[in-house]
């Protein structure tokens, strides 16, 4: 792990030496979001005063929690901050791995705090107006032209590959399990036979949560950690936010009124109902759980040398199934709203 004072020392080395933006450095403080990568604030002092920053690095080898791009994350949220049109913190430096010895980057830090801690001290008409902003700021994202990302970013050829895509990892759970899983084969041949409309290819966030959404002192919403940014289908951002919300990191903005999200989402975007409706979005939050099946999956496996195994491993049974009821339920509920195979095949003639 990098110290706080080798981070003093280095960023003094990058910021002040090298690259002239201020006099000192100090008021390292590590951050507790970003789990995946290393973040931490610091303030920067110059002659006009003094700038509230943000560190974002990865972390030394061996430290990783997910193996993604810097530069690549640098280049779609300096690209957005260009345009204007999605509040996000402003990108200020970006380094190689020559300062620091990861690459890294430096944003402005946002005077606020996390959905997930501001929401519980709001008052319900200002929760009602935060939930609006992250439709707003959904819409923003989706609504960012293809040709103004960096051309690093895949594009994918196909609606209908992609999706396939996202379906097959519901497959590689069962191909990287201990042994057979009927439960997943039948979600994904559900998933396969129950695609929702097409949506037209757009940015995607790809971990839009209450613990990377800043509410601002001035009521703005910003979005952060862009490590995950793909373009795909605009609805996977939707139904990964109502799948994690449930439980990981609440509350769910969209659970009161995901009518009046879905008809505030259509208006800002142009997109019909025909793409943008409750059941497509509970399509897509089926397709995100799989992290946290494959989670699930895991457990037993993992407890077996415990000493407490018979436990654990009960325990963890328990919760796979309540998990096989959950899901079978959600797609019972989403079974007469979503077209059959036969109706999309149709649709795409």
């Amino acid at each position: 792990m990098i110290g706080e004072n080798s981070v003093v020392e280095a960023l003094t080395h990058w910021l002040v030496d090298d690259m002239g933006a201020g006099q000192r450095i100090d008021s390292v403080e590590t951050l507790s979001g970003g789990y995946s990568q290393m973040m931490m604030a610091f303030t920067l002092h110059g002659e006009h005063g003094a700038d509230r920053l943000v560190l974002r690095a990865n972390r030394p080898a061996g430290e990783s929690v997910t193996s993604t791009d810097r530069a690549l994350e640098w280049a779609v949220i300096e690209s957005l901050s260009r345009r204007g049109e999605v509040s996000l913190p402003t990108p200020r430096w970006f380094d190689d791995g020559t300062a620091l010895g990861v690459p890294c980057f430096v944003v402005d830090r946002v005077d606020g705090a996390t959905v997930s801690r501001a929401y519980p001290g709001l008052d319900i008409d200002t929760r009602a107006a935060v939930s609006e902003k992250l439709c707003d700021l959904m819409a923003a994202i989706h609504s960012t032209p293809l040709d103004a990302l960096p051309a690093e970013l895949d594009r994918p050829i196909d609606w209908d590959l992609h999706i396939d895509s996202l379906i097959d990892k519901w497959r590689q759970v069962e191909r990287n399990g201990l042994e057979p899983d009927p439960f997943v084969r039948h979600l994904a041949n559900w998933l396969q036979a129950h695609k929702p409309a097409p949506a037209p290819m757009t940015l995607v966030h790809g971990e839009i949560n209450n613990d990377n959404l800043l509410l601002g002192s001035d009521g703005d919403l910003s979005a952060v950690d862009w490590e995950f940014a793909h373009i795909g289908d605009p609805r996977e951002d939707i139904g990964w936010y109502r799948t994690v919300s449930e439980g990981a990191v609440p509350p769910d903005l969209l659970a009161d009124d995901i009518e009046g999200f879905c008809a505030r989402y259509r208006a800002v975007t142009g997109l019909g109902a025909d793409i943008i409706n409750p059941a497509a979005i509970g399509y897509f939050g089926l397709l995100a759980t799989v992290g946290v099946y494959s989670t699930l999956v895991g457990g037993p496996a993992a407890v077996e040398a415990s000493p407490a195994a018979p436990v654990l491993a009960a325990y963890m049974s328990a919760v796979l199934s309540r998990t096989h009821l959950i899901l079978l339920r959600a797609m019972r509920d989403l079974d007469a709203a979503l077209p059959s195979a036969t109706v999309h095949n149709s649709q795409k003639g």
